[in-house]
């Protein structure tokens, strides 16, 4: 599990206006054919299940605030810091207010493991 925090990307204020952030380039694993994009957004209050992906990274980045529990750790997120779970990562969204994210499953797979607290 990595966190990519937003404060650490390189930001760069146009003279247009527009702000561009620049993030660290990330590895994809070989022999990828497919990768999933997934937007989620989850209500405030909500209790996903605990879960791993057994055979996939995936890598969120967050619009919003946000909570997430990976292996047992609770980490608190800004809006556009980037969390990497490598394959087999137990983890779960922690929704005390709603958050936003989208997301990257690489490769795209329907290999969800609901874990038993």
């Amino acid at each position: 599990m990595k966190i990519i925090s937003k404060k650490n990307a390189d930001i760069n204020n146009r003279k247009d206006g527009r702000t561009v952030v620049y993030y660290p380039p990330i590895d994809i694993p070989k022999d990828t054919e497919k990768i999933g994009l997934i937007t989620v957004k989850t209500p405030e209050g909500c209790n996903e299940d605990l879960h791993k992906h057994p055979d996939s990274t995936e890598i969120f980045f967050h619009f919003t605030k946000g909570q997430i529990i990976v292996n047992g750790k609770k980490y608190f997120l800004d809006e556009g810091d980037i969390v990497i779970l490598e394959p087999g990562d137990e983890h779960k969204q922690v929704a005390e207010n709603e958050i936003s994210i989208v997301a990257l499953r690489i490769p795209l797979s329907n290999d969800k493991i609901i874990i038993g607290e």
